[in-house]
């Protein structure tokens, strides 16, 4: 295996992502703990459903792979039908889980429409990614994520490869549960964690996603757009894991909501007073510990002296 990606299309670049495929398929095999703090919604799921997802999401995007290939499309023509190919591999996967697990996908198919991020962040990895596994190491893709060199490491695109493939199966993993009924009426007995085994664990695990979707899209985005940040997820030994990225992201700032906005700004403020008013907490408290110190200095030596007084006038009228 090379140490960097490479950076155009032949025989090399082919080779590559066929070993990345076979190495991140492997990793798929091993463990699949969620070992990081952050919210995964994929750990609802049994381990072997969430590797069966895995499984399906990374044949599915070799399939799409192998069209865009045969099919001779340029650079231009993937950032242009980007969506249409996230879309696309989003219905192929849900289906074949669906499929498998004897789901209804009706309803799931309707709430992709309905799904904001699938058009923002989502789309730029979907985009970033096929441009690196099918044309190579590219400027954009350098760019995008501040990489100031012309060669790209393998490790970085299996990075991507790996995030891709947790990030998709955490949101199909969304919509599945949001479509849950109850345990009896559909398959969530042979899927979910036996913790969720129940109606009403379901219906707050629910509620709880609904809150952690306005968290995510409201505060945790927009915070992370503004500081040119990007969480990516990973296979690791111990399980999965997250880490946050350096990724140029000025240009999603302007496509953020009024709500969104008014973090940003709430960012601002916070940057702007909260060092000023850290720093005057600090001077007023160095202020009263020296005010505090120089009183009990006084009042240690105004009782000393007290004392002492007290001390001599007793002596005088002993002698006395």
């Amino acid at each position: 295996m090379n140490n960097y990606w490479p950076s155009s299309q032949g025989p090399t670049l082919n080779q590559e992502v066929a070993e990345l495929l076979v190495r991140t398929s492997i990793k798929i095999n091993k463990r699949l703990t969620n070992c990081s703090q952050e919210v995964l919604i994929l750990d609802v799921f049994r381990t072997e459903v969430k590797r069966n997802l895995l499984k399906i999401i990374l044949a599915e995007l070799e399939k799409i792979l192998l069209e865009i290939y045969n099919s001779n499309l340029d650079v231009n023509d993937i950032t242009n039908l980007t969506e249409n190919i996230l879309i696309d591999l989003f219905h192929r996967c849900i289906k074949r889980f669906c499929k498998l697990y004897e789901l209804d996908c009706i309803d799931i198919y309707q709430d992709i429409h309905d799904l904001n991020y699938l058009l923002n962040d989502y789309k730029m990895l979907l985009q970033i990614l096929i441009i690196q596994l099918l044309f190579g190491s590219s400027q954009t893709v350098n760019k995008t994520f501040n990489l100031f060199t012309y060669n790209m490491p393998v490790k970085q695109v299996e990075i991507f490869l790996e995030n891709y493939l947790i990030q998709l199966s955490n949101i199909i993993a969304h919509m599945l549960v949001q479509n849950f009924n109850t345990v009896n009426e559909t398959n969530a007995s042979y899927l979910c964690n036996v913790k969720f085994l129940s109606d009403r664990k379901l219906e707050k695990l629910k509620n709880n996603l609904i809150w952690n979707t306005i968290i995510k899209n409201y505060l945790e985005r927009p915070r992370a757009i503004y500081e040119s940040r990007y969480k990516v997820w990973g296979f690791y030994q111990e399980g999965l894991n997250c880490q946050y990225i350096y990724a140029c992201r000025s240009n999603e700032l302007q496509m953020l909501s009024p709500m969104q906005i008014i973090i940003t700004f709430l960012l601002e403020v916070q940057d702007f007073f909260v060092p000023k008013i850290k720093s005057t907490i600090f001077l007023i408290g160095q202020i009263i510990i020296y005010a505090g110190q120089n009183l009990l200095n006084q009042i240690m030596r105004t009782s000393l002296e007290i004392l002492r007084r007290s001390s001599n006038f007793k002596k005088q009228s002993n002698s006395l």
